[in-house]
């Protein structure tokens, strides 16, 4: 970058503060007013965009089958796998396996559950029944209960693990 590009740049940049621009000004906020349908049901932006992402993600994936001449029964499992238990299992595992890393796998695993809890006040802010709900009570569940139960022995074995390591007890290793 150079001098002559970057006084363009702080130009552009005090010329969007000074006509405030509309892009600006667009509120990034899942509280935010939706499209009221029928008085009292309400699509939020957020999760019209959650809808259109995969809407447009499965007409892509047909398209690519297509070019390459496989079958649409292929992709429509594909496309149930990715949302139903396989595909929970599958993301439940991708996220426990860091947490057999020695040491790390404390931190991995407290930033996974502040994660979690991110996305369910995410969810609770946006949905008036979610948020009568007890967060805790999600743990309750049956996908909830093989959570924890397998994220715990994670992070135990990690610790024990990096124990182990900074002991120098290679024998039980």
């Amino acid at each position: 970058v150079t001098l002559g590009e970057n006084q363009v740049m702080i130009q552009f940049l005090k010329n969007l503060k000074e006509n405030n621009m509309e892009i600006l000004q667009f509120v990034w906020d899942p509280t935010s007013e939706g499209i009221s349908i029928f008085g009292k049901f309400t699509i939020y932006y957020y999760s019209l965009m959650w809808m259109l992402a995969f809407i447009l993600g499965f007409y892509i994936m047909q398209i690519i089958y297509k070019k390459e001449g496989l079958s649409m029964q292929k992709l429509d499992s594909l496309f149930v796998d990715t949302i139903d238990g396989i595909g929970i299992f599958v993301h439940n595992t991708t996220i426990a396996l860091p947490m057999f890393i020695p040491g790390f796998g404390v931190v991995w695993g407290l930033f996974s559950a502040y994660s979690t809890g991110f996305a369910y006040s995410a969810i609770a802010a946006t949905n008036a029944e979610v948020a009568q709900l007890n967060p805790l009570a999600v743990l309750l569940t049956p996908f909830g209960l093989m959570e924890v139960g397998a994220y715990s022995i994670a992070m135990s074995r990690s610790t024990l693990l990096a124990k182990d390591v900074i002991r120098k007890n290679w024998n039980q290793i």
